[in-house]
């Protein structure tokens, strides 16, 4: 024993962390770059359909809250690419006031955007408002995403294939996150097409009416059409505003969702489980909410409400949470 073993003060120190080695960290962001460049983020999903106001944001930012909420360990990171940057707002930013740190700077900044060319903690953002899980970030979205295709072919900066892989090297960037949303836009953009052949997986939302359902083949047929190398994984369809009534499920949706599964089984007969359905969702257009009464989902009372017949929107999100969970291991 020495004369220091018994001194409290000495204990502490023992204690203390050594400051990390910056160029250690250096090479280990660059090495996890390298690898988000080469494999694809396993735990990447993209959530699309090609019809607006069906509830993409809303779904992006539940799934993810809830996920960081329960995996607290865990980093979660939602990505807003449209240009309505709904979910920017909800965690406090104005798109209209923020500075470059967004993702807008990243898609265009070429073979330049990597560990050692940028401070990629300047473009990680958490929600302003109580309640955020602290797991949770932002790449914040930029209003003039939408002139981004027109850009392009303006400055013919990028060719198309160029574009893509400009994509994946934004999302390769944050490689060590544990799970990666990313918000697309209602449209077939070079932005929507780039993202979905960066990510691995994808969820679209629908609407249990006659016109989702005859949206989603198309979507289907959209994706085939993508190579095989670069396609992603359907991880379901999340049925959003489900109306039950004390009857049931009104007619009308029954036969939507019907034709909804048949398609799922068509094009996806992988998704055996719940015939490709993740979730069934009453009315969850609670993100207004959110933005106004400042704070997240978890703490919004009426989200674990039950009225007539309806499941709380609160559980569900939880449930199809689980479910994303358990199929991306």
């Amino acid at each position: 024993m020495t004369k220091h073993d018994d001194n409290p003060l000495w204990k502490a120190l023992d204690k203390l962390a050594l400051p990390t080695d910056p160029s250690k960290v250096a090479q280990e962001q660059e090495k996890t770059f390298q690898a988000g460049l080469h494999d694809k983020h396993p735990r990447s999903i993209a959530v699309v359909n090609y019809k607006g106001g069906v509830g993409k944001t809303t779904a992006t930012f539940f799934l993810g809250a809830q996920i960081a909420n329960d995996e607290p360990k865990k980093k979660v990171l939602i990505v807003d690419i449209d240009a309505q940057c709904s979910l920017t707002s909800v965690f406090g930013i104005d798109p209209t006031l923020t500075d470059d740190h967004n993702v807008l700077t990243l898609l265009t900044g070429g073979k330049a955007i990597k560990p050692t060319g940028i401070h990629r903690e300047a473009y990680l953002r958490r929600g302003r408002y109580g309640g955020f899980p602290p797991n949770l970030y932002l790449l914040a979205g930029a209003l003039e995403v939408e002139d981004l295709d027109f850009e392009l072919a303006k400055e013919q900066k990028f060719t198309r294939p160029e574009f893509f892989a400009q994509c994946r090297r934004v999302l390769a960037l944050f490689h060590n996150f544990d799970y990666i949303f990313v918000d697309c836009p209602p449209n077939k953009m070079l932005l929507t097409q780039g993202m979905l052949r960066a990510c691995s997986n994808y969820l679209t939302v629908v609407i249990p009416d006659r016109v989702s359902a005859y949206g989603i083949p198309r979507l289907f047929r959209w994706v085939e059409d993508i190579p095989l190398a670069d396609r992603p994984r359907l991880l379901g369809v999340l049925i959003n505003r489900v109306i039950r009534s004390p009857s049931g499920i009104t007619e009308v949706q029954q036969n939507s969702l019907a034709a909804i599964r048949a398609t799922v089984s068509k094009h996806n007969p992988k998704c055996e489980k719940d015939r490709g359905i993740v979730g069934m969702w009453p009315n969850s257009n609670n993100v207004c909410k959110v933005y106004d009464e400042g704070k997240s989902h978890l703490g919004q009372s009426d989200i674990w409400e039950t009225r007539s017949r309806q499941q709380a929107v609160g559980d569900c999100v939880r449930d199809t949470a689980v479910k994303i969970l358990s199929v991306c291991k």
